[in-house]
This record gives C-alpha cells, sequence and structure tokens, in this order.
C-alpha cells in the first residue's frame, strides 16, 4: 500500500505544478545561471523511535487528499486504509524508516569589476 501511497502523493503533487524530484536539478540549475564554486550535499537520514518525520507520507496525504481522491489516484477506502498503515509504522517504536533525499546547494556569484 505505501508504493500505491506515494505515487499517487507524487502524482498530486505534480499535477498542482509542484516537481518532488526538483532537488535532483538544482546544481545543473546553478551552474546555468553563471554561479562559481558550485557545490551540492545529498542526505538521507535514518528515522527511528517516532520520529515526526515518519509521518510525512500522512501529512502529505492530507494536503493532497482532495486531488488525490478527485484526480481518482486512489478512492477514500484506499487512501485511508494506507495512511492509517503509514500512521501505525509511525506510531511503533520499534520501527525505522529513511527520508527522501534532502539535497542542498550553494554557489558564489561572480564578481564584477
Amino acid at each position: 500500500m505505501w508504493e500505491a501511497l506515494k505515487d499517487a502523493i507524487c502524482t498530486a503533487f505534480r499535477s498542482g505544478g509542484g516537481d518532488p524530484d526538483s532537488g535532483r536539478e538544482i546544481y545543473g540549475n546553478l551552474r546555468k545561471l553563471a554561479l562559481e564554486e558550485v557545490q551540492l550535499r545529498a542526505a538521507i537520514i535514518a528515522l527511528r523511535d517516532r520520529h515526526p518525520y515518519m509521518r510525512l507520507a500522512v501529512q502529505f496525504a492530507s494536503a493532497l487528499r482532495t486531488r488525490i481522491i478527485g484526480d481518482g489516484l486512489m478512492n477514500e477506502a484506499e487512501l485511508d486504509l494506507a495512511v492509517a498503515e503509514c500512521e501505525a509504522i509511525a506510531a511503533d517504536p520499534s520501527a525505522a524508516a529513511i527520508t527522501f533525499t534532502v539535497t542542498q546547494a550553494v554557489g558564489r556569484k561572480p564578481m564584477v569589476n
């Protein structure tokens, strides 16, 4: 059920103009802007002990619920079941999860003489 929920969230986010993969493009975008010394850092964080980020899918599903159901990505029962499963995992003290890839990019604007 997790994969179906993740796919529905990403599709609903895209249909609203968002890009869940935008972090993969930030390095190239900064280079295209002619910034100097562009650096990129990426991290995946291990979560445990009911960390609040373990509920991100629940929060995204809640924010995108109308679009997920309205676009036919999941029906109400499927969405409710998937959210309940995610809530159960997030509440389980023995559960662990990993985050999405977090990206950070920095660069320096060239000096103008």
